[in-house]
């Protein structure tokens, strides 16, 4: 919604020129990393057995701070 692009992967792309880059989430698919100055990389979704989803967001957010990328 923020970039007008339908396509997670064109949206990313769009919101990755800024300096820490973009995650766009894409269902049960994954997801489409974007950093400034590359294409935007799928990274695949795997199939998890959630107990409580409470909080679900900020931990994937969480996590994509704690990468060796960023």
């Amino acid at each position: 919604m923020l970039t007008g692009r339908p396509d997670p992967a064109h949206a990313a792309l769009v919101l990755g020129n800024r300096p820490s880059g973009a995650v766009m989430r894409d269902g049960a698919k994954g997801a489409w990393l974007a950093l400034p100055g590359q294409d935007a990389v799928p990274l695949p979704g795997h199939w998890a057995n959630p107990v409580d989803t409470s909080g679900a967001g900020e931990t994937h957010i969480g996590a994509l701070f704690d990468a060796p990328w960023v």
